[in-house]
């Protein structure tokens, strides 16, 4: 089981499935606070050890200090973090907020996942070698909340099976949605939808209304596409760098390859005349 024994100072926590959390991650930056997102686990030399860590808790069920993960942070808004809501609440004080983004259009927001990060995490092919690119495939893999279960013995094929997946993984966020608004406390929950604006919001923090427009919606699959880009640029620009540092070796030993060369003919001249090859 999950263990979570940490006291946190996280003010806001932001339930979204929306990758690195939307248009809710930028209303909180803009309202001074500095949420921890999913790009937040690959930046700041993160990359080496919190993607694993979200893993091992999502799939194995470990532990996570998230006092040392989160110490930077405020707010946590969106996957991975989302799918341990339970956990992270539970170490945090009475005074964090939760907020609850309720996708109206939850059959887009499926087919969005089934449509690029799905495809995405196939095509993927993270090397052996490179557990960044790997754990990266992992989290990303235990992070998308699961279509609910099919019926027993029913059967589809071609469109109606992509139709049906979409169908049930909405279900799943509805149940998600519904979830969250049983398990946590009516006084420090707030059900908050785009089309609601500022305003909800900013009295629910106890913060000034901005004089800006509220974010614009973002469905968040540029951020996972360009993660993965990204890793994989990574693994291509190390084997360049270890490639030009045996390049380099060679170079920086040439005199003597070219010492061992010369040795090498004179004694294979040297054999020749002794045994009379021609």
């Amino acid at each position: 089981m999950l263990r979570c024994g940490f006291a946190c100072y996280i003010r806001v926590l932001g339930l979204t499935m929306i990758p690195d959390g939307g248009a809710l991650a930028m209303a909180l930056r803009r309202l001074g606070y500095k949420p921890y997102t999913l790009r937040d686990s690959f930046k700041h030399g993160h990359a080496t050890r919190h993607p694993a860590e979200w893993v091992a808790a999502l799939h194995e069920g470990k532990a996570v200090d998230f006092n040392k993960m989160l110490v930077d942070y405020d707010a946590v808004v969106g996957p991975p973090a989302v799918l341990l809501y339970e956990e992270i609440l539970r170490g945090c004080p009475d005074y964090t907020k939760v907020i609850l983004v309720s996708e109206t259009d939850k059959q887009q927001w499926a087919n969005d996942y089934q449509r690029y990060v799905v495809p995405l995490l196939k095509d993927a092919r993270p090397s052996s070698r490179n557990r960044v690119a790997k754990a990266l495939h992992a989290m990303i893999s235990e992070m998308i909340l699961k279509p609910i279960p099919d019926e027993p013995g029913r059967a589809a094929s071609g469109g109606d099976c992509q139709r049906d997946v979409v169908s049930r993984q909405a279900g799943a966020l509805e149940l998600f949605e519904a979830e969250v608004q049983l398990k946590v406390p009516p006084n420090r929950l707030l059900v908050h939808c785009h089309k609601d604006g500022w305003g909800p919001i900013c009295k629910f923090l106890g913060k000034e209304v901005p004089c800006e427009s509220y974010p614009p919606l973002d469905n968040g699959m540029h951020v996972i596409r360009n993660l993965v880009e990204r890793i994989e640029r990574t693994e291509k620009l190390t084997l360049l760098l270890v490639l030009g540092a045996l390049c380099g070796a060679v170079y920086l030993s040439y005199p003597l390859l070219a010492s061992v060369d010369g040795s090498v003919r004179k004694l294979y001249r040297d054999y020749q005349t002794a045994y009379g090859s021609s």
